[in-house]
């Protein structure tokens, strides 16, 4: 009996694992696997610098109401607020604030506006041997605002690849400039103006002035995230909508000025906000 025994014990002693033996290859794979997904999430995770170039399509409102502005004079019966589509491109940078999840944001790009403001006035005018005709007199007045802007802001995740954020931009003013025509609009085949035996006249242009060079104002923005990192050869590449509200306006009311029908004032601001939607390409 007692060799039986020990027989046994040393039989189950021979089956047993040794101290120092590895651990099994599966669990190797498994560890290594894990430690791949920790990598790969760390990576995904919005914890570096980024610069990105943004081409852009705006929107700009332009709220006025004016007669004339410098140094333009006047031709009608005055214009009021209109809207146009207009362009730009910008450079951005975006930093990480620590491990509270917002980023910093600045910009800095050029921005064309363009605006066509339109109105018409119906006279009684004669058509040829002393008969009158009702004619329908159209003015139009073209602008464009072309500026270099900057912006500063803070961005919040809603997800991995939505943000919202809001900030303060501003635009510094490079060139502004204008036309002028007067078209007759109805009828068009009895009546021409006399100067230009045509049916327009007064085609003007040249550069505004005594406008605010600098304009300060708010925004708010979404951005969504269409390709990730290290997809398609690019580091990223982002869809970014903003809407710019303008705090100063590009011409103030009360503001005077003297031209050759005398002196002039304008009354009521010229405020300029757009919404831009723009494609912006990480680059670094």
């Amino acid at each position: 009996m007692t060799v039986l025994v020990v027989l046994s014990i040393v039989a189950l002693s021979s089956h047993a694992q040794p101290k120092g033996a590895k651990a099994p290859a599966r669990d190797s794979a498994t560890t290594n696997s894990a430690a791949r997904n920790s990598a790969d999430t760390t990576t995904s995770k919005r914890s570096d610098t980024e610069f990105s170039v943004q081409l852009t399509g705006a929107y700009g409102f332009h709220r006025t109401s004016f007669i004339s502005l410098p140094p333009f004079e006047n031709c009608c019966n005055g214009f009021s607020s209109t809207s146009a589509f207009g362009y730009g491109a910008q450079l951005g940078l975006t930093l990480p604030l620590g491990s509270s999840g917002l980023l910093l944001g600045a910009r800095a790009g050029v921005m064309s506006l363009p605006a066509s403001f339109t109105t018409t006035t119906t006279q009684k005018i004669y058509a040829g041997q002393l008969q009158s005709v009702d004619a329908v007199f159209e003015y139009t007045t073209n602008l464009t605002w072309n500026g270099l802007t900057a912006g500063l802001g803070l961005e919040y995740p809603l997800s991995s690849r939505l943000f919202i954020g809001a900030g303060v931009d501003g635009m510094y003013v490079l060139s502004a400039t204008y036309t002028q025509q007067e078209r007759i609009t109805s009828p068009t085949s009895a009546v021409v103006y006399a100067e230009t035996n045509d049916i327009v006249r007064d085609d003007r242009s040249g550069n505004l002035d005594k406008y605010n060079s600098f304009v300060l104002g708010l925004n708010a923005a979404a951005r969504l995230r269409v390709l990730e990192p290290n997809r398609s050869g690019i580091r990223a590449l982002d869809l970014v909508a903003r809407y710019n509200y303008a705090l100063t306006p590009l011409y103030s009311s009360g503001l005077t000025w003297t031209d050759s029908q005398g002196s002039k004032t304008l009354q009521a601001p010229y405020t300029l906000h757009y919404l831009s939607l723009g494609i912006a390409l990480v680059i670094l």
